[in-house]
């Protein structure tokens, strides 16, 4: 699924949940989830975790809302709209690439990249890849992606993965991160 995509499922997500949705908004959502199966499939994915997290009692919550006090009535208005919002934020958090994004250097989905190191050595970034460096203590970090290092000296180079760590010395390496390990 997209970014772009969740993205959207969510801003319609959080507009029909505000209540100020017109008709027009309406139409334009129904246009816009025929317009992809995968808008239609993410629509469906956000459905159902809003509706997972909207499991209150309707009896407590009509109740709480009928009772007099503003205090109540807002705190109540502002927990069940964080609820909704909620697993529109989760959406969200789990399609965006936050750490890629903090990363010291990253590649965009088609875009490669090719660094010179110190002693003649290389690191070569594939398409949507993410790392962060640390040259003084001569460590690399693969947060997301592939990546090919050329370290032609005897001075070693660490790679990190979140899976483990390659010490490179005079030797070419290509690391593949993935989500269940790491092809070496």
């Amino acid at each position: 699924m997209s970014r772009e995509v969740a993205r959207a499922a969510a801003q319609w997500l959080a507009l029909l949940e505000s209540g100020a949705a017109t008709e027009r908004d309406h139409a334009a959502l129904q246009h816009w989830r025929d317009s992809h199966p995968q808008h239609e499939h993410t629509w469906q994915k956000a459905q159902a975790l809003r509706q997972r997290f909207s499991e209150l009692p309707q009896a407590l919550a009509m109740a709480s809302l009928d009772r007099p006090q503003a205090g109540r009535r807002a705190l109540l208005k502002r927990a069940l709209g964080v609820a909704a919002l909620a697993p529109a934020a989760w959406l969200i958090s789990r399609q965006l690439p936050i750490d890629s994004w903090r990363a010291d250097l990253h590649t965009a989905t088609g875009e490669r990249r090719r660094l010179p190191l110190a002693e003649g050595g290389s690191l070569q970034l594939n398409t949507a890849t993410a790392v962060d460096m640390d040259p003084a203590q001569r460590r690399i970090t693969l947060v997301d992606g592939e990546l090919s290092l050329n370290v032609p000296g005897a001075r070693a180079m660490t790679l990190r993965t979140r899976y483990g760590e390659v010490v490179v010395s005079q030797a070419e390496v290509c690391v593949r991160q993935l989500a269940a390990g790491c092809r070496v």
